[in-house]
């Protein structure tokens, strides 16, 4: 048998690879209508970078690089709406089956990308893994639960429908209402805050929104106040402060003293409920200190929170506490006196 030299052996091996990669599908991502065959071209491009993510587990340069190159088609400003819908649809299949394989790296890429692709598909499939009804694996919740957040911010997103945003934020409530992990409990706190500022949507589910989120609030005041120290209370605390923090400075830009003053009858109850966690678990928290400065950072935005507010709910001037003094100075009983002159306020009309 003739002998094939080296030379023409790696040529032939090059042009074979080269016919079995799939085309380029960069002239298609600005389309506005889409043959059979550049569906097919789309759908070669996503499959091959399926397998080698499939593949690719052990390898996390290489997984970065699938990523990249999965991501690159819809990052671009000029994509396509036809063009986002055929890549999200030939992407989801493949890309679940990958969470669904268990493996921690390829999973959390996976949901990576499903949250750049900017559809409501992709919505679709990362709320199925959020909730630890549905997921058991916290590395997954915590990925989906950002990619909720990044895909409410991608600005292929927002012509979405609002009654898929409300029902979104609205599953996202009901998981952060049972997670018991901090991080992804912030996440998911984070996700339902972006659901509510996106730019296009009108008054009314924006508010429903914005009751989401303070369900969720209340129900942490109430879990953290009732939680044993190993059920890390205090940490579940931090987890809403970010979520505290964007509401309120979105509260302080909202343009209807009306509004402000209806959602100020809302939120004055449920801040007064994350204020107790304190005194349930004082003598823990003042023993064990953390680096982040929790619980007083939230103790002090909580009560500047309620300041604020409570000057729009009842046009009058609020009571003169300092209970994050109180809190450093490890003062309980003073602080518990600070509290009682909230809950004068809070327990009668107007709240």
């Amino acid at each position: 048998m003739a002998r094939v030299a080296p030379a023409l052996l790696a040529l032939l091996v090059s042009t074979a690879a080269a016919f079995a990669a799939p085309q380029s599908i960069t002239g298609l991502t600005s389309a506005n209508s889409l043959s059979p065959d550049e569906v097919r071209r789309i759908e070669s491009y996503v499959e091959d970078l399926l397998d080698r993510l499939r593949d690719a587990a052990d390898d996390p340069a290489e997984v970065r690089d699938i990523r990249r190159d999965f991501i690159s088609p819809v990052a671009r400003g000029s994509t396509s709406g036809i063009f986002l819908d055929k890549y999200s649809r030939a992407s989801l299949d493949g890309l679940e089956g990958i969470v669904s394989s268990g493996n921690p790296h390829t999973s959390a890429n996976a949901l990576i990308v499903m949250s750049n692709l900017g559809t409501e598909r992709a919505l679709d499939t990362l709320l199925r893994h959020v909730s630890v009804r549905d997921e058991d694996q916290r590395f997954n919740r915590l990925t989906a639960a950002r990619g909720c957040e990044q895909l409410f911010r991608n600005r292929h997103f927002q012509d979405a429908m609002p009654k898929k945003i409300t029902t979104a934020a609205r599953r996202l409530a009901a998981a952060a209402k049972v997670e018991t992990d901090p991080l992804t409990l912030r996440h998911l706190g984070l996700a339902i805050f972006a659901a509510g500022q996106m730019e296009k949507l009108q008054a009314a589910p924006r508010q429903q929104i914005q009751g989401y989120l303070i369900e969720v609030l209340e129900s942490v005041g109430e879990r953290a106040a009732a939680a044993s120290a190993t059920e890390d209370p205090i940490g579940m605390l931090a987890a809403v402060y970010p979520v505290l923090h964007g509401l309120r400075n979105a509260y302080l830009e909202t343009d209807s003293q009306t509004l402000q003053k209806k959602l100020g009858r809302q939120l004055g109850p449920c801040l007064r409920a994350l204020l107790e966690v304190a005194t349930a678990h004082w003598a823990m928290a003042q023993q064990q200190p953390r680096h982040d400065g929790q619980p007083g950072n939230t103790i002090n935005l909580c009560e500047r929170f309620l300041t604020v507010i409570d000057r729009f709910v009842r046009s009058a001037d609020p009571p003169e506490t300092d209970m994050k003094h109180h809190w450093d100075m490890g003062d309980e009983t003073r602080y518990k006196a600070d509290l009682d002159l909230w809950d004068d306020i809070l327990n009668n009309a107007p709240y």
